[in-house]
């Protein structure tokens, strides 16, 4: 059996800088998963001949949103965000065999900018304040 060096007090602070590192890697990544599944959606409103929508707004409201998420809101955001973003760079892989084939992708394309948009509502409704169970 072998003995730490270090006193329990530092090894516990250890770990828990260690799981704070990994909380922030892990939160840049949905938050630049985020950022990509609107860069995905304005593509995807180009090709439903719309104007791309302005989402500055939700793009910098959405760190803060999952910084103060409760865990099981942010397990759900992030795989939420995930969900979205293979959904998106699936859609607009079918929307290029459509263009490639000479065919008008607007129809589909609305389509899924609409399932962006319902998909970006759950996350952000996912990740509001709920008031604690008494």
């Amino acid at each position: 059996m072998t003995m730490s060096a270090l006193p329990p007090s530092q090894i516990s602070a250890m770990r828990e800088t260690l799981d704070h590192d990994a909380a922030e890697s892990t939160r840049a990544a949905v938050n630049a998963k985020w950022e990509t599944i609107h860069v995905l959606g304005a593509q995807i409103a180009v090709m439903a001949d719309i104007a791309p929508e302005k989402s500055d707004d939700i793009l910098a409201a959405f760190p803060a949103l999952l910084e103060g998420a409760n865990a099981w809101q942010y397990d759900i955001a992030a795989r939420g965000v995930e969900d979205a973003e293979v959904l998106l760079r699936l859609g607009l892989t079918a929307l290029a065999t459509v263009t490639a084939r000479g065919q008008d992708p607007s129809a589909p394309a609305l389509a899924l900018w609409r399932e962006l948009h319902h998909a970006r509502e759950i996350v952000l409704a996912t990740l509001q304040p709920h008031a604690e169970a008494a």
